[in-house]
This record gives structure tokens, sequence and C-alpha cells, in this order.
């Protein structure tokens, strides 16, 4: 049987278990305890999951936004990889301790023969047809494999697109290839069932995003890039929100407050404590269960094809019961955050997720900036892996120090550009220094994913 899904979304009601009557204290319910168990998430793939963008957006996501649930996330992506190659390297690259809990997989781009599609439509038929039955083989492999090594709770992506409409990519137009790729999604969801796994579709809502920019920007642009495969910063933001969708997942805080009664109305997801003061000046202690994403400039652009603040980082404070016809003020620990007229603030929600001074905001943004650190060296990691790789292949064995050394050496002196420069990343820096300085950000995350309490004062101004 599969495990239980491990993200499960929570709220609370104002006045179920708490109620919203007195101003000393109104919460949302009871609040979620830390586990103190750390589930351990592997994300598998070829170059466009070894880039670690869309992972490190899903990684700072759930940390976040379910601070109750400690998660550590490992990007087991490789750079050309397919699932054929990959079986033959998973015992040490996936069933490693940590033992994943949970293994997302996405294959595809590099299984189904780019290179076929690149000529003639109509041309390579029986080649097209023998590398989808090759993929597909592999692939039950593969899963057949993460189950049976007691991994129980299974995501499979049907692949992301590649760009069949770009006029000006950096790599040749594959008419059909992207046709493929989305094709797969049936089989997907036949070995799914099979597994009791989930699909995430990664195809449909990319493509359906890449209409809407072009139209928006009336240019020949691209979500995936311009090498019509790899989706970048907005790329990953757009993969973020379709996993988001396709899960569900948790808001952010909705509280109401009714100035003129000084009683909180609704509540979700959050503590008030101490209310008290006039419509015209009052105060409160703030205390939300969650922290929101920050919104890094790709986010932003994103947020433009996908209603990624609307449905996931929205953190809203209404106030009722102000006078329509003045101006208010909100600070945030004592210091002005923003002044707003009274017909704005009246039935219009202040979003306290994207004020600058919302100490929760700088907090996102500190985990953003170590997430994207942590990104950066897991990439060149990844690449060190593959030099790893690259040394097995030609017999060496990759735990032996002196055998290691000698099989790096044939690729320092003979390999070629691209096998020199993995060389070069292996001797910039130990590969059990990267591994250290990977952990201790996972743990510096973790500490930084609890919510900050501030004070909030409404007052009117210009009287």
């Amino acid at each position: 049987m599969r495990k239980k899904a491990l993200f499960l979304a929570t709220a609370g009601l104002c006045g179920i278990l708490a109620g919203c009557g007195g101003t000393d204290a109104v919460t949302a319910g009871e609040r979620p305890q830390v586990s103190d168990n750390i589930i351990n998430i592997a994300v598998v793939g070829d170059s466009i999951t070894h880039g670690g963008h869309y992972l490190r957006n899903l990684q700072l996501f759930y940390l976040t936004r379910y601070p109750e649930m400690p998660t550590k996330w490992h990007n087991r992506g490789l750079g050309g990889e397919t699932a054929a190659r990959y079986l033959s390297i998973i015992d040490v690259d996936l069933f490693r301790d940590p033992l994943p809990d949970k293994v997302i997989v996405m294959f595809g781009m590099n299984d189904l023969g780019l290179d076929l599609y690149m000529g003639r439509p109509g041309r390579n038929l029986e080649a097209k047809a023998e590398a989808i039955v090759n993929y597909q083989s592999s692939m039950r492999e593969l899963i057949t494999r993460i189950n049976d090594a007691g991994i129980g709770d299974i995501v499979l992506f049907v692949p992301s697109p590649f760009d069949n409409v770009l006029e000006s990519g950096t790599v040749n137009n594959a008419t059909g290839y992207n046709d493929a790729l989305a094709e797969q999604k049936k089989f997907l969801q036949e070995l799914a069932e099979e597994f009791d796994a989930r699909v995430i579709d990664m195809n449909t809502p990319l493509v359906e995003a890449n209409e809407r920019f072009r139209k928006l920007r009336n240019a020949d642009v691209s979500v995936i890039g311009e090498d019509r495969i790899h989706p970048g910063p907005l790329g990953a933001w757009l993969m973020t929100h379709a996993y988001l969708t396709q899960t569900g997942a948790n808001g952010l805080a909705q509280v109401t407050i009714n100035a003129e009664t000084m009683r909180v109305t609704s509540i979700t997801e959050a503590d008030i404590y101490n209310l008290s003061g006039s419509a015209r000046d009052f105060s409160f202690t703030y205390n939300p269960w969650r922290l929101p994403m920050y919104p890094s400039e790709a986010y932003s652009v994103a947020n433009e094809l996908v209603p990624l603040t609307d449905w996931y980082n929205n953190e809203r404070l209404s106030i009722i019961g102000l006078e329509k016809d003045g101006k208010y003020e909100l600070l945030i620990n004592g210091v002005v955050a923003g002044v707003f007229p009274g017909h704005e603030l009246f039935g219009h929600p202040i979003d306290l997720a994207n004020l600058p001074l919302n100490p929760n905001h700088v907090r996102a943004g500190e985990m953003y900036r170590i997430a994207e650190d942590l990104r950066a060296q897991d990439d060149d990691l990844r690449r060190v892996r593959l030099l790893q790789l690259y040394v097995a292949l030609r017999g060496h064995d990759v735990n032996d120090e002196r055998d290691f050394a000698a099989g790096v050496r044939h690729f320092r002196d003979r390999g070629d550009e691209f096998q020199r420069w993995l060389v070069s990343l292996y001797d910039a820096k130990p590969i059990d220094e990267r591994e250290s300085e990977i952990a201790a950000w996972r743990e510096e995350l973790l500490t930084l994913n609890t919510p900050i309490s501030f004070e909030i004062t409404v007052r009117r101004i210009g009287d």
C-alpha cells in the first residue's frame, strides 16, 4: 500500500477551535507541531533537473509553507542522462544514505531521440518508435527498482516541453518532438496506476504559458529558453506552479479585523494577540504560521503568466470599519510600511507577504539566497558526479582513492573540452568540502523556516 501523502493541506477555522471573541488571543486553531522526522526527497532526471532551478523553488515552498514538516531535497539529476543509463548507477546514486522517502522522476528529453526529429517529418519512423519503446521499458524498470527499494511515494513528471514554436532558437527545430514528449503522459499514467504513484504534467501547463508569454510580449520569446530545451529561472517557476496546482498546497494567513468593534472576524493560518485601541489607532501582535516565498525577478515575470501570488503567496490582512475618507498608515514594529487611503483599505486586503518591511519577507529573501547558493554548489557537485561516472565507465573504482585518481588523470590529459572542464571542477574543490557546504546550507534553511511574530499598528493620519 502506498504511504500516506507527505504534503497535507491544513487550515484553521476561526470560531470552531478558538473562537473570534476577545482581544487577548485569537487563534486559527491548533497550530501544527514540528515533526522530529526529516523527510528526504530525491529528484531524479536529466540536465533540466541537474540545473536545480525548479527543485530549488519546490524546496523553498515546502520549507516555508510547511515548517512543521522538515524536508531535505536531494538533486539526483545528471546532464545528458536517460532513464536507461540511470539504471546503471541507481544503486550508488539514489539508493544511498539517506534513502529517500519520496522520489520524483523526470526523464524523456534525451530518451526519445531528438536528432531523429531534426529532418523532414515522416522520416526515421522505425527509429522513433524504437526510442519510445526503450524509454517506456527503462522507465518501467526504473520505477520497479525504486518501488522494490521500499520507497512508496513516487511522483512521475510528464517531460517538460521542447519548444517547437520558437523561430530563433540556438538549437534547430525538431518538428513533432514535443508531441512525442507530451504523448508519454498516457504511458506514465498507466505506470503510475500500476505502482500507486502520481503523475504531474509538466508539459501542457508550460506550453500554454509559453503561448501567453509570446502574446504578452508580442515577440518570438520562450519560457523554455533559447535552446528550446532547458527551462531557466522563469520556466522553473512555471513548473513550480504546475506542481502546486496539481498537488494542492496551503496558502498564507488570511485575517479580517473589524476596527469599529475591535474584534477579529475571521482568521486562518495565524494567531492575533493583544488587539487594542480604536478605529483611529489600534495595534496587535501578528503571529503567522507560515512564511511567504521570496518574489525573485523570474518569479515576478512568471506571475504575469500564472497566478503564483494570488493562489499561493498572498497574505491578506483585511480591515473593515474604517472611515473611507481618511488616510491610514500601517506600521510594522514601529516603522511605517505603507500609507493607504481609507477607501483602499475598505474591502481591499493588504498583502503582508510582499511588504519589504515584513520580517518574514526579509527572512524569505535570506532563505532564497541560501537556497540559490546551495543550488549552484549542487550543480557543480553533480558535474563532479558525472566525472565519477566517466571514470567508472573506464573500469576504475571510484571508491579507491588511487584508482580514481588514475581515472581522473586520463581525462585531465586526454579528455575532450567538456571532460577537462569537469576535471577542473573536481580540482577546484574536494568533493567532501562541497558536500559539507551543501549539508550546512540545508541545516541552515531548517533553522530559518520558522515565522517571526511582529507588531502591527494601523492609525489615521493627516487630521
